[in-house]
């Protein structure tokens, strides 16, 4: 979490912020300002991994946030797939 906060203060506010395991703890979040960071990981509840957590860090764009969601068992990715897009500011997704 030192890293990422050290981190956010070199990227600058706003940006988003995604988990890349665990992703039921933290939904992707926009986040404003520090205040909100310590807010957003603390209630994210990560437990004895918290510690290893990888973060996605990126700028806001607007637009639309293409994405798939998958599992991958190390030698392939699993299928379904979940494809989709997002609109911007919107809270609504349309995927397949």
């Amino acid at each position: 979490m030192e890293r990422l906060i050290d981190f956010a203060d070199e990227f600058g506010y706003p940006f988003f912020l995604k988990v890349d395991m665990l992703r039921g703890n933290l939904e992707t979040s926009k986040i404003e300002n520090k205040t909100a960071l310590l807010a957003t990981i603390n209630k994210a509840g990560f437990g004895p991994f918290q510690k290893n957590i990888r973060f996605i860090v990126s700028k806001p764009i607007e637009g639309i946030e293409l994405g798939v969601d998958a599992w991958f068992n190390g030698e392939e990715f699993i299928r379904p797939y979940h494809w989709g897009n997002e609109v911007k500011g919107s809270d609504c997704c349309f995927g397949k």
